[in-house]
């Protein structure tokens, strides 16, 4: 699979006339992509696209099958797009080598742990190996028709899957591991800081910093399995999940509060419903899933 179609010239007036504004609460990106599933030209022009139009790009890349291993950032390298603001979704197979090259030039790399293993991206997430070379990895979910949807379970799975990674060799010896490296607080970090980071976004989000946009999640600790809380940060990411978030502030505003969604997010819930609907009731598959889906 290896597309030459040019993206649509509509993007830049999407950026013109809808998405102009990158201190909004909604603002554009490009998703690109690149050499795993385009032609090196393709690639050159979708990434010139969008440092034209100045807003952030990702692309799926490392990914076994897919020639990665051979082309991917050999190829970006050679057109000269590496930079700082590529973003790359999975990295499982990228070599040592590519992995160099990425933290030279100041690259990001997303593993999304579920999607990953679940999908045979790879054998393990990169995060051990982008942490070696220097590269602060963000987590991502990648699709929710094959994951969940929340950054809870992405933080479990990728403290398990790098921990049994790295104990591999000294199991295999039949000795117990002597040393634990990753540990709550690294993987807190790749949910929040590293992904704004990774988006060129630092200066407004990520972090609880005076002068940062107001954009939290309160976790309600008073719930059984998240009490006696004694260090709040093994708690919520051993424990916690998207049910035990009890209010979610966008840029200062609520959208969700005492446990249900606010505003135009309840609204756009209820869209979802009645769409779904919609759709059964013309697919004939109302008679067949019975009321509780009508």
């Amino acid at each position: 699979m290896e597309s030459s179609e040019r993206h649509p010239a509509d993007a830049r007036r999407m950026r013109a006339d809808v998405l102009s504004d990158d201190d909004a609460r909604v603002t554009m990106g490009l998703a690109l992509r690149g050499p795993e599933f385009s032609t090196a030209q393709t690639t050159a022009d979708d990434v010139r696209l969008a440092r034209e139009l100045a807003v952030p790009l990702s692309m799926h890349s490392g990914i076994p099958g897919y020639l990665s291993k051979y082309r991917t950032i050999g190829t970006l390298e050679e057109l000269g797009l590496l930079g700082p603001d590529v973003h790359h979704a999975h990295g499982a197979a990228f070599s040592d080598e590519d992995l160099k090259r990425i933290a030279a030039t100041g690259g990001h790399i997303t593993p999304c742990p579920t999607v990953d293993m679940q999908m045979a991206m790879g054998t393990f997430p990169i995060t051990g190996r982008a942490l070696a070379h220097g590269i602060q990895p963000a987590l991502g979910a990648d699709t929710i028709a094959g994951a969940g949807t929340d950054l809870f379970s992405e933080m479990r799975l990728t403290l398990a899957a790098e921990r049994a990674r790295a104990n591999a060799a000294a199991l295999a010896r039949d000795e117990p591991p002597t040393e634990v490296e990753l540990d709550h607080h690294d993987v807190l970090g790749f949910a929040t800081t590293a992904g704004a980071a990774a988006w060129g976004m630092s200066d407004r989000i990520g972090s609880l910093t005076p002068g940062k946009r107001a954009d939290l999640i309160l976790v309600d600790t008073r719930r059984p399995h998240l009490s006696p809380l004694n260090d709040a940060v093994t708690t919520v990411v051993l424990n916690a999940g998207p049910a035990d978030v009890d209010t979610v502030l966008v840029d200062g505003r609520i959208l969700k509060r005492h446990g249900k969604l606010t505003g135009q997010a309840a609204h756009a819930q209820e869209r979802l419903e009645e769409s779904r609907r919609r759709l059964f009731a013309a697919a004939g598959l109302n008679d067949i899933l019975g009321p509780a889906w009508a």
